[in-house]
């Protein structure tokens, strides 16, 4: 970015605002592109973390019914806790945002003959619900990260349509101006000087 307040006005001056100018057209175009990307970006993430909160609400209900049909308590806690979490990175516009691809579980299970009759099925549920939420922490966390790099983008977007390229615009208009003016001053010096040179060449033609 150049300061227009501190460049002198002459035609070099003009030539590198004007050369500003496409610059930052184009660069506001590649941010608005980038803005468009992400704020699509996100409405998807967010229509994710919606379904992905119904699957919890889902799982949750699904395990209810299981632990609540039987009286037996039982710890489902050893056999529910991730022992992986596998996950891959993508880049959206300039922004980095990480992926859930799966949940792994240990394979170890209760003794069938020592725990009631519904831990396998709770177990499953259960798993499931910690799936459901692990994808929504995942996506949430996401989602914030596009939505403040979409933030900072449509600032920068629009500080660069709406104050900097007028500002630049404006400011090769008035040296564009000066330059003009100076022109017409030079013209009507030179005319000036060319009738004074006229007269005396005449005063000498007459003595």
């Amino acid at each position: 970015m150049i300061h227009i307040e501190s460049m002198p006005r002459n035609r070099a001056s003009l030539m590198e605002i004007r050369k500003e100018i496409v610059t930052a057209k184009a660069q506001a175009d590649t941010l608005d592109t980038q803005r468009k990307l992400l704020t699509q970006y996100a409405q998807t993430l967010a229509k994710q973390m919606d379904q992905a909160q119904r699957e919890v609400s889902a799982h949750e209900a699904h395990v209810a019914s299981w632990v609540g049909v039987f009286a037996e308590p039982f710890d489902l806690t050893p056999y529910v806790v991730p022992i992986e979490r596998v996950t891959t990175t993508e880049n959206i516009g300039s922004t980095q945002i990480m992926n859930l691809e799966e949940v792994i579980f240990s394979d170890e299970l209760p003794d069938p003959y020592l725990s009631p009759l519904w831990v396998d099925g709770g177990i499953k549920a259960a798993r499931l619900v910690l799936e459901a939420k692990e994808r929504f922490r995942f996506l949430s966390r996401a989602y914030e990260a596009i939505e403040a790099e979409r933030r900072r983008v449509t600032r920068l977007f629009n500080f660069m349509t709406k104050i900097y390229v007028p500002s630049l615009v404006e400011g090769a208009r008035v040296i564009q101006i000066d330059l003009d003016d100076q022109s017409r001053e030079a013209a009507t010096f030179a005319m000036i000087a060319k009738r004074l040179q006229q007269k005396k060449k005449q005063a000498k033609v007459a003595s």
